[in-house]
């Protein structure tokens, strides 16, 4: 299964968007899971993540930089906001069931970024 649904706003996410994000990120991630987890036939559930879910120091800058920063799996997590939010709970989610439908399926995070992913098993 190859989970890429999403809500999100831009830049700056409106007071709006609280119930939004809850219903369209938190909910259905959930419920997608809840519905899919005992499958027979699920082996691998690879999850859009996002950059987002990283402390906003790393990336977002006052003034251009020379040289360009990659992000690492080590790097503090510190969701910038609502849907970094979504996604990282929805790692955490994950992490759980496969600690007890490991041996049934796996699961992976690709974490989007401006231009490219970087895809990681959990």
């Amino acid at each position: 299964m190859i989970h890429l649904a999403a809500t999100f706003e831009r830049s700056t996410e409106s007071y709006a968007f609280w119930e939004e994000n809850f219903s369209h990120n938190v909910r259905l991630s959930h419920h997608l899971m809840a519905v899919a987890k005992d499958l027979p036939t699920l082996r691998r559930v690879v999850f859009a993540s996002s950059y987002l879910i990283y402390d906003p120091s790393l990336y977002q800058f006052a003034t251009p930089q020379v040289q360009p920063v990659a992000l690492k799996e080590s790097d503090p997590i510190l969701p910038r906001n609502l849907t970094g939010m979504a996604k990282l709970a929805h790692e955490i989610e994950l992490r759980f069931l496969e600690g007890f439908r490991g041996s049934a399926f796996s699961t992976a995070c690709a974490e989007s970024f401006a231009v490219t992913a970087a895809i990681r098993a959990m």
